[in-house]
């Protein structure tokens, strides 16, 4: 049947009779058609040949085994033998591709042409795509099959050319200084890549031709490749290198002026400023570049070349050397790196300027960069005797909360040598569904799971004791291991690599993480208590801002809310009004003066202003009652009753959610406050109308955080140092 059909047989010769699942096979067929590719000109067949989704979302399987597999791979094999005069095979699915390449992964080997010998023992190309029913079950990724979809026509109408890559590796240092010096005299673009080996730097990537590189690597598999004079004089090279780079003018041909390209610079920025004392300025970034014009589509590199090249995937070049290889391949993987980000970044910079996006683009995401590598280098220092006795409390903390979790197992159980460890997942679903035959939703041990199982009415006191008393350790071994024992750099600094792409639904929302050797973590949500480890250097002090209710407030503006404009309006006037207690009070028909001014009671239950803040933070974006139940720890009768007030105090959010999804369907396009836009390539289902609702209010928060750090340190009057 085509609805498992993971390979695609183009047998031009004529028509071969096949049958098919009628959704699927439209939706395969309407792709194909654009390309004058229909059922009378193709042959299709499948690896598997019996059914092995058990549901419409392809979430429950029956399982195919290794053995099994390996004798329907035998099958297809035999079957495309029969084939003579076929010459292109669209592989499509992970069955596909294991069968045909022997190699796993088709998300990553999607978009690839292969040269290779066919199962007929004629030599052809494989044109490597996802399954068609994946792209009909993330609706994000129809446009993904679209492009694969491009490419088989380019193959089948011989317009394909393979891209190919001069990569000159091991140069001497006088190579490396004259390639460099090369590269400023030809004044245009050029693209950098770092990478790491054990953590140091071992190769500097460059490329100014999108067809040739070099890696100019500082080692070989035994020793180092350079003097310390030679690295040196290499290492200068390329500061001024980058100190004769400019920023992109807008308006100006993006071909000319010597500027620097990476893909996620943010990190070769911060990597050679803390390890190599370079000081780079990326001008264009083909992450963000990416991320600006498609917010919905994956922006990995491999993705990317995918996308705007014919080059085929490479990244497992990087790893394989490791086990056993030859070292060069990582330098012939370095300069792949650099020529494909200097092709891409040629493509979006075209594509920036027809859609509109160049302004936003320069004026305000790669204006932000520098500054947010600038921060992640400085980080923040860190009192080491301070964190050493948050460490030695919560570790005290954490041995009590772990000791009284085994006391509550064992009467639970009523096993006293039973110990399962309650950081393993694996032990905890065999104590929860296996010993203790708890009701969840499935047996997942998340803490939304434990939720469920909490409030089911047949588990028993013992059992929701021992629930929340896990909860607990959790949440302390959590704060332990992410935040007191977060790992500093050697000047007892605290670093978090800054990230502009955020999520899907707010792309322009700042997250913060570890760098890659492990410094550092989320500086953005700090617990209350680890925030006395950090203290301010010298003639420097802290400042703390509160954007109070600043989503609710676009919120209230757009959906046109006037008793929240009221209300927003008041709390900033008066310093003391709480917005959060006068929702209460108009939900729960109360007066204000009774509302709780906590959030919780002296019991550890939410209070009414805790509810009604949870609701507007995320009833606001379209929340079911089941997730308002789990967030608020409500039993679902409470949530759902709490749902209920909510919508009948504030009808402006259905009327708002509405005209949202019916403006944006006329284009599929939106922009926030600040210019950023939201699009979405594929069909509307619910999950993109969700992103929507929470685009504008969630992204324009974040854009202006991150425009009010630019101007701040951009300005004339802010301190320097």
């Amino acid at each position: 049947a085509l609805k498992l059909t993971p390979v695609k047989v183009l047998e031009r010769a004529g028509a071969i009779p096949s049958t098919h699942d009628y959704h699927l096979g439209k939706f395969l067929f309407e792709n194909l058609r654009k390309f004058k590719l229909n059922r009378g000109n193709v042959y299709t067949t499948n690896v598997v040949k019996r059914q092995i989704s058990l549901s419409r979302k392809g979430n429950e399987k029956h399982i195919v085994h290794q053995d099994e597999l390996d004798k329907w791979i035998g099958t297809v094999k035999w079957e495309l033998e029969q084939l003579p005069n076929v010459r292109t095979i669209f592989v499509m699915g992970n069955y596909a591709l294991q069968a045909l390449t022997g190699e796993k992964g088709i998300t990553q080997w999607r978009g690839s042409v292969l040269d290779a010998k066919l199962p007929n023992g004629k030599m052809g190309k494989l044109v490597l795509s996802i399954n068609p029913a994946y792209a009909l079950r993330e609706l994000k990724m129809e446009p993904v099959f679209a492009l694969d979809c491009s490419k088989l026509d380019q193959v089948v109408r011989g317009t394909y050319q393979r891209w190919d890559i001069e990569r000159i590796i091991n140069p001497t240092a006088r190579e490396a200084l004259k390639f460099i010096a090369d590269i400023k005299k030809a004044n245009k673009p050029f693209a950098y890549d770092t990478e790491v080996i054990n953590m140091e730097t071992a190769c500097h990537g460059l490329s100014n031709d999108p067809h040739r590189a070099m890696s100019i690597s500082l080692r070989d598999m035994k020793t180092n490749r350079f003097t310390t004079q030679e690295e040196a004089d290499i290492l200068l090279a390329l500061q001024d290198l980058f100190d004769s780079c400019v920023s992109h003018t807008i308006g100006t041909p993006f071909e000319k002026g010597l500027k620097a390209i990476a893909q996620n610079g943010g990190f070769d920025a911060y990597w050679t400023r803390l390890h190599d004392y370079l000081c780079i300025k990326v001008a264009f970034d083909t992450l963000l570049a990416h991320h600006t014009l498609y917010p919905q589509l994956p922006h990995s590199l491999a993705f990317l070349v995918a996308q705007y090249t014919t080059h085929p995937y490479y990244k497992d070049e990087g790893k394989f050397w490791r086990e056993g290889g030859d070292i060069d391949q990582f330098w012939r993987y370095n300069c792949s790196d650099a020529a494909l980000t200097l092709a891409v970044a040629l493509r979006e910079q075209r594509e920036l300027v027809q859609q509109g996006q160049e302004k936003f683009f320069y004026g305000h995401v790669m204006r932000a960069q520098p500054h947010l590598t600038s921060a992640t280098v400085h980080g923040v220092a860190v009192d080491v005797e301070m964190k050493q006795k948050v460490i030695e409390q919560v570790t005290e903390d954490v041995a009590k909360l772990e000791q009284r979790f085994y006391e509550l197992v064992h009467e639970a159980t009523g096993d006293q040598e039973y110990y399962p460890n309650p950081n393993s997942w694996q032990q905890l679903q065999v104590l929860f569904f296996d010993r203790l035959k708890l009701q969840g939703k499935g047996r997942s041990t998340d803490e939304t799971n434990r939720i469920h199982m909490i409030q089911n009415p047949l588990t028993k006191p013992i059992e929701k004791e021992m629930l929340n008393a896990l909860s607990r350790f959790k949440e302390e071994d959590k704060f332990l291991g992410t935040y007191a024992e977060s790992k500093l750099g050697p000047d007892n600094r605290f670093r978090c690599d800054y990230k502009q792409y955020g999520t899907s639904s707010a792309p322009g929302r700042l997250s913060s993480t570890s760098l890659l050797d492990g410094q550092g973590g989320n500086m953005q949500n700090q617990p209350g208590r680890a925030r006395a480890m950090y203290i301010a250097d010298d003639e420097m002090v802290f400042v703390y801002f509160d954007l109070a209710q600043a989503e609710a407030r676009v919120v209230g503006w757009r959906a046109n809310i006037e008793k929240w404009k009221e209300q927003f309006e008041q709390a900033r006037l008066d310093g003391k009004y709480d917005a959060h207690r006068a929702l209460a009070s108009e939900m729960f028909k109360i007066p204000y003066d009774q509302v709780p001014k906590e959030d919780w009671d002296e019991n550890g239950k939410p209070t009414l202003r805790y509810i009604s803040k949870r609701c507007r933070h995320g009833l606001n974006y379209r929340m079911e009652k089941w997730r308002l139940a789990e967030v608020t720890q409500l039993p679902f009768y409470e949530a759902s009753r709490a749902f209920s007030l909510y919508h009948n105090a504030t009808p402006e959010l259905v009327k708002w959610w509405d005209k949202t999804v019916s403006d944006f369907r006329k284009t599929k396009t939106m922009y926030n406050a600040l210019g950023r836009r939201f699009m979405v390539l594929q069909r509307m289902d619910e999950n993109v109308e969700k992103s929507l609702i929470a685009f504008y209010p969630q992204s324009t928060i974040g854009d202006k955080i991150t425009q009010v750090w630019y101007q701040s340190e951009e300005d004339d009057e802010w301190p320097e140092d």
